[in-house]
């Protein structure tokens, strides 16, 4: 990670963590002024670049004719500071609006999404990240920045506490028709009405000035990955129209999500629950990819954010999914292999490969130790490979394991 994108994080983390604790805090009265964290600061701006570059990147699309609407062309015409200061600048004067948008058509799951722009998906990855810790500030106090081994913690205790059904619901198509009126009305509830970070929010549903037709893709469109604040917020409302009818049905069942994923951990397979879920999707006005369904987590096969579920001598093992595993492999390998043609980058890719190193462990810490050792095996073996090319062993380690 570059010196830039590192600052970023790092204040983008700070402000992060002073939201949640300012709304989390009800003896605070006087909270904090949310434009300015896109007005007077860039950080928050830079950093939701990096954010939609690198989500961009991975995604699953291909061959989309995106043309401006893609990082690299910003970079090629102009440097990150100007592209975010002219997007500071339009949101200070009142002038942002919504520039253009690609419409693509999935012929896998028959639905369509509007693609906007990279400027307007960064004012909308930011915007994500001021809203989404006063979300949590008021429903989980005491946990900042979840994470998917708290999901994962989540499904386990509840197993232990007798809810072995899990109903499972999946991605949706798209957020383009969602109720706007529940999502208004929620803002308005967790901000002053008066704040002006509503209207901005707002602006976001509005209508591109240019639309670029029809593209045909394969693939399974990500809409929460090319519609940021839309999605979140969409999830936003569930969680709380989800708390309501939990709260007047006395329903024994626990709510597990981490982005657009969602489990509800139950004692036993209630069609009531799976019918009031349902509800709050028409509501929402939501069609997902697949009908929500029952797991029963000691016989069935469940997948829930790369973990597969499987059940030894009655405790419950959440172990990475294979597919997710080789995938990290692959990159890994491609990074020494990097390292071993481009030398002299020797400082940038071992960051890269520490970062990656550090999210699989992160991610997979709650899994069997057995597969956390096999993993620190292989790379072990990769060091050992590139050590004949002048690395020193135990250097590369410490770095990469740092």
């Amino acid at each position: 990670m570059k010196i830039k994108e590192r600052a970023a994080r790092e204040r983008a983390d700070e402000i992060y963590l002073e939201l949640h604790q300012a709304y989390s805090s009800p003896q605070l009265i006087t909270k904090p002024a949310l434009l300015k964290y896109l007005t007077r600061e860039r950080d928050l701006l830079e950093f939701s670049y990096y954010q939609t570059k690198a989500k961009f990147n991975r995604s699953s699309i291909k061959d989309l004719p995106l043309n401006v609407l893609s990082p690299q062309e910003i970079e090629l015409n102009s440097t990150v500071e100007k592209f975010t200061n002219k997007i500071q600048r339009d949101i200070k004067e009142g002038n942002y609006q919504p520039a253009t948008a690609v419409e693509v058509y999935s012929t896998r799951t028959n639905s369509t999404i509007l693609i906007p722009c990279v400027r307007d998906r960064v004012v909308q990855q930011a915007l994500t990240y001021l809203i989404n810790p006063i979300h949590e500030g008021r429903l989980c106090a005491e946990r900042p920045k979840r994470r998917p081994s708290d999901a994962i913690t989540n499904i386990k205790s509840d197993f232990e506490e007798g809810r072995i059904y899990a109903l499972k619901t999946f991605p949706c198509k798209s957020y383009r028709n969602i109720n706007r009126e529940l999502i208004f009305d929620y803002i308005e509830e967790i901000l002053k009405p008066d704040n002006p970070l509503i209207d901005l929010i707002k602006t976001t549903f509005l209508p591109p000035k240019m639309r670029r037709g029809g593209v045909e893709v394969k693939g399974k469109i990500p809409g929460s990955i090319f519609n940021p604040l839309h999605s979140t917020l969409t999830m936003m409302v569930m969680d709380v129209l989800w708390e309501d009818v939990k709260r007047v049905n006395g329903y024994n069942a626990e709510l597990v999500r981490y982005g657009d994923d969602y489990l509800i951990m139950m004692e036993n397979e209630d069609e009531r629950v799976k019918g009031d879920f349902l509800k709050i999707m028409n509501r929402l006005n939501l069609t997902t990819l697949k009908s929500p369904r029952y797991f029963n987590l000691g016989s069935d096969n469940l997948m829930f954010l790369d973990h597969q579920a499987e059940v030894e001598e009655g405790k419950i093992m959440l172990k990475p999914h294979q597919k997710e595993v080789d995938r990290v492999k692959r990159r890994i390998r491609r990074g020494f292999k990097d390292l071993k043609y481009y030398p002299h980058k020797e400082v940038e890719i071992t960051v890269r490969l520490s970062e990656m190193v550090g999210k699989f462990l992160n991610k997979f810490q709650l899994c069997d130790e057995e597969y956390l050792e096999e993993f620190k095996e292989f790379i072990y073996r990769e060091i050992f490979k590139v050590s004949d090319y002048g690395f020193r062993q135990d250097n590369l380690t410490n770095k990469i394991f740092s």
